[in-house]
């Protein structure tokens, strides 16, 4: 996932960056550093879509981490509306109450309001998802350079 973020950003921009942060309405800025990809990685990576996908996944899941304390449990089974499950890193793992959904996106190109649009989205799928409960909506602009974060009943 490291690798198809670095190759995602090193398509736009040179280490190192910062990166804003749209987190619940409220902005911050942080800063990335990374090894910029080589030809190999780029080749590995060479399906676009998916070096977005994952790149997305590695970028969330660094933030959620870095800024919320949460660490990635598992993979969140079709119709739960979320990519994974994430607790508290002081949490029992088999809590099945302390797991948190976590939707990610990833788009290559676009502005603010696209990534607001597709934030609502993804916010809207975490909505219908089966179990209900707390979760997290990340959408990530690559080169946007800008992280979109919304919360849905979680603290």
């Amino acid at each position: 996932m490291f690798e198809a973020a670095r190759v995602c950003l090193d398509r736009h921009h040179a280490p190192p960056l910062d990166f804003d942060v749209r987190a619940d309405g409220q902005w911050e800025t942080v800063h990335l550093n990374w090894p910029p990809s080589n030809s190999r990685l780029r080749r590995a990576w060479g399906n676009q879509n998916e070096s977005i996908e994952w790149g997305a996944v590695a970028v969330a899941l660094a933030y959620v981490g870095q800024i919320a304390g949460l660490l990635a449990v598992r993979r969140a089974q079709h119709g739960s509306g979320a990519d994974y499950f994430v607790t508290p890193e002081d949490a029992d793992l088999h809590d099945l109450e302390a797991r948190i959904r976590l939707e990610v996106s990833g788009m290559e190109r676009g502005e603010l309001a696209d990534l607001n649009r597709r934030l609502a989205q993804k916010l809207e799928q975490l909505r219908r998802g089966r179990p209900q409960g707390p979760g997290f909506a990340v959408v990530v602009g690559f080169s946007a350079k800008t992280l979109c974060v919304a919360s849905l009943g979680a603290s």
